[in-house]
């Protein structure tokens, strides 16, 4: 597959740095299923990542559990 497309210069939604979106990047981007353009440079993605990961393991309930932390069993 040849590229799609030029490298493209973008700005990240959450610190409002320009970051380069290349060919490359899309032709991998568009292979996973994604139709638009990243929102955020790699080092904001990693850390919006790092915290949605983080926000899940505090939901997170055990097997078996009733989801009411304070229920007794």
């Amino acid at each position: 597959m040849g590229s799609i497309a030029k490298s493209e210069i973008l700005v990240c939604v959450a610190c409002g740095e320009e970051f380069v979106f290349t060919g490359a990047a899309r032709e991998y981007f568009y292979s996973l299923g994604y139709t638009g353009q990243p929102l955020r440079c790699k080092a904001c993605y990693k850390q919006h990542k790092h915290d949605k990961n983080a926000t899940k393991i505090k939901l997170r309930v055990l097997p078996g559990g009733s989801g009411n932390l304070y229920s007794r069993a």
